[in-house]
């Protein structure tokens, strides 16, 4: 037993030391590792700010950058809604103007649009709608009635072009689309945006009738083919068209410019005068309509013509041949309204009728015009919903973004 005590020792303390060395051993592996681990990491963390987890970089995102939110989109309806009263209803009214009294018109009563009357034309400039669009508020429409033949306006201007009977008569379609291009270009130079043409009357008439050499042909297929091209070349040039004089005064005795015009019954026109609009109301690209004096037997009564009868705007236009575009009425200051309405009455008459804007001459009543509008409103008569749908229409053909 003593003997093999020494052996006991020895073999004691050479495990104490193997136990230590392990421990030793151990602790150096657990040290290199930490060190290792720490090396690792500080080599690794320039790049960790674009190459860290996804999770790492969203966490970082959100300490150092605001959360995005998602903007609903715009809604037209509900910003036009939001507009105050007397704005909306001044973008009803094209008002006549000289190229000079437009800015003071704009600068007081910001109207939708200007139009440049007759004997005024020539004192367009070039670029005279830039200055325009900047003293009103929303940009207005610049119109004029540029038919050629003897309805032309700024032919001392640009120079002369035939009448739309004269075109039908010695031009293919194709070469009146090119010079109504051509016209539209030169009408885009001294600011005009609106050209209140073609006409889409079918007509017989001689050619120094109401109506007469302004119409293309008295065959209702050629009236479509050519006031089609029309049309187009000024929507190329950049000059929304406007078709006339819905629904027809091709075949009217009298004149509404003087007093009572009375059209064919509503049966005849639908063979004859109405045919065009079947083709042309469902043009591509900007458009409108406007609505005649006309009393047609069937559809209107002498005291309401046409211009202020809901039966031929809501009823016949808009329902019956579903044309939801721009409309705007004939001069309200012709005797067919003049000799039964008021200025102010007649414009309540015709937007309430689903005329989108009324067309006058006297700039001076526009405050008149603008009170009744707001009566009419105020009152029910002219709703809320109707009222912005106009104004809608109109902005949407101006281009302009009401957000």
């Amino acid at each position: 037993m003593r003997g093999s005590a020494p052996r006991s020792t020895t073999g004691r303390s050479f495990r104490r030391h193997a136990s230590r060395r392990r421990a030793l051993v151990g602790v150096a592996i657990v040290g290199v590792l930490v060190v290792g681990g720490v090396f690792a990491w500080r080599l690794e963390r320039p790049a960790s700010t674009s190459t860290a987890h996804p999770h790492t970089r969203q966490s970082a995102s959100r300490a150092t950058r605001p959360t995005a939110t998602t903007t609903p989109a715009c809604d037209a309806s509900a910003a036009i809604a939001r507009w105050p009263l007397q704005q909306r209803l001044a973008q009803l009214l094209m008002v006549g103007a000289t190229p000079v009294d437009a800015h003071e018109v704009l600068a007081q009563d910001d109207v939708g649009g200007i139009f440049i009357t007759t004997d005024t034309a020539g004192q367009l400039a070039p670029d005279g709608g830039t200055s325009l669009d900047s003293t009103a508020r929303v940009p207005p429409f610049v119109a004029l009635d540029e038919e050629g033949g003897r309805v032309q306006r700024i032919a001392l201007l640009i120079g002369a072009i035939p009448s739309a009977r004269q075109m039908a008569a010695t031009m293919t379609p194709a070469q009146v689309q090119q010079l109504a291009a051509q016209r539209a270009q030169a009408l885009r130079r001294y600011g005009v945006t609106m050209d209140l043409a073609p006409v889409a009357d079918v007509s017989s008439q001689p050619d120094n009738g109401e109506i007469g050499d302004r119409s293309f042909s008295s065959d209702p297929a050629v009236v479509t083919r050519y006031a089609q091209a029309f049309a187009r070349g000024l929507q190329s040039g950049g000059v929304v068209p406007i078709l006339k004089h819905f629904p027809g005064l091709g075949h009217a005795t009298g004149d509404s410019d003087t007093g009572v015009a009375i059209a064919p019954p509503l049966t005849a026109l639908e063979t004859s005068d109405l045919v065009p609009y079947q083709t042309l109301l469902a043009l591509p690209g900007p458009l409108g309509v406007m609505v005649g004096h006309a009393t047609v037997p069937g559809l209107t009564t002498s005291a309401t013509p046409a211009s202020l009868n809901p039966a031929a705007i809501n009823g016949l236009l808009r329902t019956n041949l579903k044309y939801n575009g721009f409309v705007i009425t004939d001069s309200l200051g012709a005797g067919a309204i003049t000799m039964d309405h008021t200025l102010p009455d007649a414009t309540v008459q015709a937007i309430e009728a689903g005329a989108d804007m009324a067309l006058f001459t006297s700039d001076d009543q526009v405050p008149a015009v603008l009170a009744a509008l707001t009566t009419a409103v105020q009152s029910n008569a002219l709703s809320q919903t109707a009222l912005n749908s106009h104004v809608e229409r109109i902005l949407a053909l101006k281009g302009f973004n009401p957000c």
